[in-house]
């Protein structure tokens, strides 16, 4: 039984791109600014911009097939 609001289609971009980005670059990420490159908290990030708990973002990312890999560390 699903809680809380529904997953808009932008909601679940982020959370692909997030998981993609974890599938290409493990816990590296480029993009970053040169002392923030490492990093295992993408999808804690989208959590963040999307107001939402951590473990609802990497339970969406199961539920829509894009596993990453990766835990949470905060």
């Amino acid at each position: 039984m699903a809680r809380g609001l529904p997953w808009t289609p932008e909601e679940d971009a982020l959370v692909v791109e997030a998981a993609a980005l974890n599938r290409q670059w493990g816990h590296y990420d480029p993009a970053r600014p040169y002392d923030q490159r490492w990093t295992v908290k993408r999808l804690h990030d989208v959590a963040e911009r999307i107001d939402r708990t951590p473990a609802a973002v990497h339970k969406r990312a199961q539920r829509i097939a894009e596993r990453s890999y990766t835990r949470f560390e905060e």
